[in-house]
């Protein structure tokens, strides 16, 4: 099986937790190509959000920014073409899909891309002993970072956990080609629920 050429690496601030009534405030997303990041093949976006929340200034984005975002249908849409065929990858993968799929319903669309949760891919190698990370340790995006030396710069914001997680998805599919591992052997079967794993 020939590996697939384009992953999109993506990450989206909400509202809340609840993909049925919290809204996307923002996405980003980074495409890594036959195992490096595309640093020319990226995607940014800050919605509409009219109600006030203190969500949307913690992942810095000002008040005025978000009244004058993209409308939800546009930003969505836009995102949606530009992952195309690709494997969408994600650190809790499981939430961030939840959220895209109820947004692309609104529009008729549907979300068939597979999904690899980079939090899953490192658990499964740090099982296998490829990855010298313990439970004390953490197997959180922060953690991750410090793990494998990568400064967190940007955090909490959908374009720069985006960037995060393509470094760190690099470096565990690099460990899974040592081991003669499909990094899709890890992907997620089914995410309607939202469920990350």
């Amino acid at each position: 099986m020939n590996p697939p050429s384009r992953f999109v690496i993506f990450d989206q601030e909400t509202t809340g937790l609840n993909p049925e009534k919290d809204q996307i405030i923002s996405i980003g997303a980074v495409a890594v190509v036959e195992g490096d990041i595309a640093l020319d093949d990226v995607f940014e976006a800050v919605l509409r959000v009219t109600t006030a929340t203190s969500a949307v200034v913690v992942h810095g984005i000002t008040p005025d920014q978000s009244r004058h975002g993209e409308a939800e249908e546009m930003a969505v849409g836009a995102f949606l073409d530009y992952i195309g065929t690709a494997v969408l990858v994600g650190h809790h993968v499981g939430f961030d899909r939840s959220i895209l799929r109820a947004a692309a319903k609104k529009l008729g669309r549907p979300v068939p891309n597979p999904a690899l949760d980079t939090m899953r891919i490192a658990l499964a190698l740090a099982d296998r002993g490829a990855l010298e990370l313990g439970a004390e340790d953490g197997f959180e995006l922060d953690a991750l970072c410090q793990h494998f030396g990568i400064v967190p710069h940007d955090r909490h914001t959908s374009p720069g956990d985006a960037f995060l997680t393509a470094q760190i998805f690099v470096r565990l599919q690099r460990l899974c080609q040592r081991l003669h591992l499909d990094v899709l052997e890890f992907a997620e079967k089914d995410l309607s629920s939202g469920a990350s794993a």
